[in-house]
């Protein structure tokens, strides 16, 4: 076995309040399901990912803003994402220091730091046993550039019966991750063969969560294997702010 084989990729949903659940979830080189788990505290995070990763090298990717210096309104790269994908119905909410959409993911790389060589990153392609890149994504314009969809899935918001049908809809395009390079081994994640249709309320909740870290650690797999080709991800942010959403595309 080469030491390549041994890298963790980590995903991250992570919730904008400690008082709420966030989906975990780690793949191994393969795209094979490793663990997942929905956890609540910075530190229970930190300890999935003492006792996942690899002393080799790791990627993390974070739903959620991990730079936020803007006061107010929206970071420049939230706006930037909407004006490039709010046309398939992708913009962002709005994340600064005055509410806990800008606070918590800053908070959460801090505790991470305090105990693993992580930095916060565009790409993957420094990756090493003594540095783990710490990179933000945002799966809506992430979906539309890897599933080549005309609109966001729409499991997030309205009715029941309408976030299963885009929860239905999620499911069958991760599976046809299978067929891409990197591949996600579907078949080691149960939650995938999920009964949609049978969820409802925090049950509902608990699979999108799931879902979303899925989808989190196979983009930092996709960063990694596609890491020295940089037509295989697109970094959003602007030159006069630090903040930036990075979003994989579909290698050809």
């Amino acid at each position: 076995m080469t030491s390549r084989s041994r890298m963790r990729f980590f995903g991250i949903d992570l919730a904008f309040s400690s008082k709420n659940p966030s989906g975990l979830c780690v793949l191994d080189e393969r795209g094979a399901l490793m663990n997942a788990d929905y956890l609540r505290s910075d530190e229970e995070i930190v300890g999935f990912i003492e006792q996942e990763a690899d002393p080799i090298g790791n990627v993390i990717v974070v739903d959620a803003p991990l730079i936020c210096v803007n006061e107010t309104g929206q970071r420049p790269c939230e706006k930037l994402v909407g004006r490039l994908y709010g046309k398939y119905h992708a913009s962002c909410h709005s994340s600064n220091i005055r509410n806990m959409a800008g606070q918590r993911g800053p908070m959460l790389v801090s505790a991470v730091q305090e105990r693993f060589p992580v930095t916060v990153q565009h790409d993957a392609r420094n990756t090493s046993a003594d540095m783990w890149p710490m990179i933000e994504t945002y799966p809506h314009p992430a979906h539309i550039e890897l599933f080549k969809l005309s609109r966001i899935f729409k499991y997030k918001k309205g009715r029941v019966g309408d976030k299963r049908e885009g929860l239905m809809q999620y499911t069958t395009a991760l599976k046809e991750l299978q067929s891409q390079k990197p591949p996600l081994q579907i078949g080691t994640i149960p939650f995938l063969d999920q009964d949609i249709y049978s969820l409802k309320g925090k049950g509902l909740k608990r699979q999108e969560d799931l879902l979303d870290a899925v989808f989190c650690a196979y983009t930092a797999a996709h960063l990694w294997h596609h890491r020295r080709d940089t037509s295989c991800w697109r970094t959003i942010k602007t030159d006069s702010s630090p903040d930036f959403i990075t979003v994989p595309l579909l290698s050809q």
